[in-house]
């Protein structure tokens, strides 16, 4: 916010404009808000089809691992033992490998196995702050190392910015921060960069304090431009584009305010089940003063590799991309892990089955 000053010179009264180190930080409380429940959502990234999760095998854990949480360095490990199940009068009891994972805080050890699901534990930092983790255990198949662990964090950080909403992911789930109300199944994150952008207008961003308790923000007041979003017919959704000349990531659903430079998109949700990554598609260059129009043409066409093996056309399903004739790839977020779309070769008046397709 720029202030109003009156100053004499040589006898004229003039009002000027204070200089932009005059405009005062704003401080931003986040406070801790859990995403289980009802409110349960899930998170996308710019990076990550899902955010806020860390995915490994069991068997592949290390056995000790030393990750952030809340700005406090916690170690993680894990243990496996064997236990008992069933037997009878007419059955023995088969042995079945057990997991656990331990995350131990400077003040707390918080143990997850496989009957943690949905049962979220929490832990609180020193000065009250807290911080809530959930732990998917699983196995794709019998096989004790084909068991896989996800340590999702169940919690978020939100605040206001006047009267614009926004959500901080830990940094340590591929997270970042969301502006605007959350609708919907899913959430749409940016990736955390020098300014903001906001229906209050455009920020830069001082810090967070280290355990997330506080954003720290400077009002902006330099040249902008606008970037408008044409999306598909039948699709409407946030889009995010990044620009690094200009210092700025910014969520667009329609029209918005930026720093002149030149914009890619980095990610867009165009449906609950569609998500666009925006590699191979050109840079726009917005002049300060001016307007850009970002086009998403829809998905046109199948990119895939062919080889001769055995004397037959080989594809492999699994690397077969969905593009728009922008160059934007389309990705389900979201199909029935149990029948993945399939992937047929019509040659010669005859169908052949070439595999499942790997979307999302």
């Amino acid at each position: 916010m720029l202030c109003s000053k009156r100053m004499a010179l040589f006898g004229i009264v003039m009002a000027v404009a204070g200089p932009l180190w005059a405009a005062e930080p704003v401080k931003v409380p986040l406070s801790t808000t859990v995403t289980t429940g009802d409110r349960n959502v899930y998170y996308l990234s710019p990076t990550l089809s899902y955010a806020g999760s860390k995915s490994f095998r069991l068997s592949d854990a290390k056995p000790t691992e030393t990750i952030t949480l809340g700005g406090v360095e916690c170690v993680m490990r894990t243990e496996v033992s064997t236990k008992k199940v069933g037997g009878g009068l007419f059955s023995s009891a088969r042995a079945e490998t057990v997991y656990k994972l331990i995350i131990k805080t400077p003040t707390q050890e918080l143990t997850f196995d496989d009957t943690s699901v949905n049962k979220p534990l929490e832990f609180t930092l020193d000065n009250g702050r807290k911080y809530v983790l959930g732990v998917n255990i699983h196995s794709y198949s019998d096989k004790a190392s084909d068991s896989c662990c996800h340590l999702n964090l169940v919690s978020v950080q939100t605040g206001k910015i006047g009267q614009t909403p926004i959500t901080y992911m830990e940094p340590g789930f591929d997270g970042g921060i969301a502006v605007g109300e959350s609708t919907g199944t899913y959430r749409l994150f940016q990736s955390v960069s020098k300014y903001i952008g906001t229906p209050e207008g455009i920020f830069e961003i001082q810090g967070f304090a280290q355990d997330a308790s506080e954003l720290t923000l400077l009002a902006y007041s330099g040249p902008t431009a606008s970037i408008e979003v044409s999306m598909p017919r039948g699709y409407s959704g946030p889009v995010v584009l990044t620009s690094a000349d200009a210092g700025m990531t910014v969520t667009v659903n329609g029209t918005a305010t930026v720093i002149p430079g030149s914009y890619t998109v980095q990610t867009a949700l165009l449906s609950t089940a569609t998500q666009v990554q925006g590699a191979g598609m050109p840079a726009v260059k917005v002049e300060a003063g001016g307007k850009q129009v970002v086009t998403l043409s829809g998905p046109k066409v199948l990119e895939f590799q062919t080889a001769l093996v055995d004397g037959k056309v080989n594809i492999k399903p699994s690397e077969i991309l969905m593009k728009g004739q922008a160059g934007e790839t389309y990705k389900r977020v979201s199909y029935d892990a149990a029948k993945p779309p399939e992937v047929y070769l019509n040659t010669d008046g005859k169908t052949v089955l070439l595999g499942k397709m790997a979307f999302g």
